[in-house]
């Protein structure tokens, strides 16, 4: 049995087995339905610019009568990669994009893994990637940082291990690319650059910190490293809007009235503290990770500053909002992997262990398969109160199919979760209060807000202010329901379509 389990043909059927479990896990967990928030909105603007052949530099989907205010649209390459996708393929090749994408990220952090620590410890650590992206799989084009990050620590890895600048030859273009598809690039692919230059001119000022003591490599990869940095700073300028689209990221996060964005703490979701997941039973991942790869930097921190800087970075990123969970899940998968790789040497020195490796292999096959048939089972149905539900997402297909079959145009107060949609699907018969770009912050702090937290006070002067002819609301939420409540009390207002998401109200004439 034992000579079996170490024969080489053995071995690799294992792993090409326990590989493919892993695939096809991880595309469940990713395959699941369209969420009505950001992403349509996207596709809306992708659309527009195809027609016009032009990006936007003011608002494109204004209400009637109002002024339009100026808009950046700095993720125009990854809204039109998305709208392609569907233009060929539909709302299902979404979904299967998705789920690909995903699970292709999952088995690219394995294939690099593999090399470096026994590969059964590196399926057991993309579990915790897998984990880590979920929260954070939104299709929009944010989900495109996750490849780019994982490129951009490949690289530099390398680098660092080797100091042949040719391994840092493909970020430049690169971060051209990313620039143009999400902010990601400046918030992670820049700091990742800047974290390696500042690892490498602390280890020029403090050679101890290397595990070689050659002061010499750290001052050249300090040089290099610099120089990156600077051709970075020239690549902000390549984009559509120029000056301005470089401007753009250091507006955002230094100038507090710009689009207003530190205002959306505690209230956007993606932006609420990271104790919404860490006091969840789905928070126990992100705990163990930081632990984990807390002790194993700190235990060999030498000759690994720069993954011990860049963890401390993306954990503050984390702590500052739900947002930073899919960067910190890649930073602590593979500076673990970084840190594990020593042990690794008297794991494979260690006797008997290739029998260990099979049977800690077959382990791992029974954890797979059952994970497989546990996300099988959760891509169709969530856990709820207790209970095993059907998994509906929120959404005003139906209810927009409605208002379109019957003609019915106008200005709607709408659920925030639905603008988006609004926009891809009814703009401009129907034109939405509020969508997810927030390009009208005021509207969403002083009217949305506001008309939900107390309608009895603000609905009236908001609706006189804005003209609303209908109103499309969500069921799920408190706020929603109280809004509902007080509109069903009025006499000009009325029902006329509700199912099991929503509820749309006319304005009677």
């Amino acid at each position: 049995m034992i000579r079996f389990l170490n024969q080489p043909s053995v071995v690799q059927s294992t792993r090409r087995i326990l590989l493919g479990l892993l695939f096809v896990f991880s595309f469940l967990q990713f395959y699941k339905p369209l969420e009505m928030e950001d992403g349509w909105w996207h596709l809306a603007t992708a659309r527009w610019i195809v027609s016009h052949r032009a990006v936007p530099h003011v608002d494109v989907f204004p209400l009637n009568g109002e002024p339009a205010a100026r808009w950046t649209y700095t993720q125009a390459l990854g809204g039109l990669i998305l709208y392609e996708v569907n233009a060929v393929t539909g709302d299902e090749g979404l979904r299967l994009l998705r789920a690909l994408f995903f699970a292709g990220l999952v088995l690219l952090y394995v294939l690099f893994a593999q090399k470096r620590i026994p590969w059964p410890m590196a399926v057991a650590l993309s579990m915790f990637l897998v984990h880590g992206l979920a929260p954070r799989d939104l299709l929009r084009p944010l989900i495109f940082n996750f490849l780019f990050i994982q490129i951009f620590l490949i690289r530099i890895s390398a680098y660092r291990r080797t100091g042949r600048w040719r391994e840092l030859a493909l970020l430049a273009p690169l971060a051209v690319v990313w620039n143009n598809i999400h902010l990601g690039s400046f918030i992670y692919g820049y700091a990742t650059v800047g974290v390696a230059w500042l690892a490498a001119l602390l280890e020029t000022l403090l050679p101890r910190l290397r595990e070689d003591g050659a002061r010499h490599i750290a001052r050249k990869q300090a040089r290099e490293l610099g120089l990156l940095c600077l051709a970075f700073a020239a690549i902000l300028f390549l984009n559509p809007y120029g000056f301005q689209g470089a401007l753009y990221p250091f507006r955002v996060f230094f100038q507090p009235d710009y689009i207003y964005f530190y205002k959306f703490y505690r209230i956007v979701e993606e932006m609420l503290p990271p104790a919404v997941l860490l006091t969840q039973p789905g928070g126990m991942p992100f705990i163990a990770l930081f632990i984990f790869t807390a002790g194993i930097l700190l235990a060999r921190w030498k000759g690994n500053l720069f993954w011990v800087l860049l963890f401390g970075y993306a954990a503050g990123i984390f702590a500052s909002g739900v947002q930073g969970a899919g960067f910190f899940a890649i930073v602590g998968v593979y500076a673990f992997t970084a840190g594990l790789q020593e042990l690794s040497a008297l794991w494979r020195n260690f006797p008997g262990s290739r029998l260990e490796q099979q049977l800690i292999s077959f382990g791992g096959l029974m954890v797979v398969l059952l994970t497989v048939k546990i996300g099988c089972l959760l891509t169709q149905r969530v856990v709820y109160e207790g209970k095993i539900q059907a998994y509906e997402v929120p959404n005003p297909v139906a209810a927009v199919r409605f208002l379109s079959e019957h003609g019915i145009r106008g200005k709607v107060f709408n659920d925030e979760r639905f603008g988006g949609y609004l926009l891809w699907n009814g703009y401009p018969a129907l034109q939405p209060f509020v969508d997810g770009r927030q390009v009208y912050p005021e509207r969403f702090f002083n009217g949305y807000n506001a008309v939900l937290n107390d309608p009895a006070r603000y609905w009236p002067q908001f609706a006189q202010r804005f003209g609303f002819d209908i109103v499309l609301l969500g069921k799920d939420l408190p706020l929603t329901a109280k809004l509902l409540d007080y509109l069903r009390a009025q006499t000009d207002w009325q029902v006329v379509y509700s199912d099991g998401s929503c509820v749309v109200l006319l304005k009677r004439s």
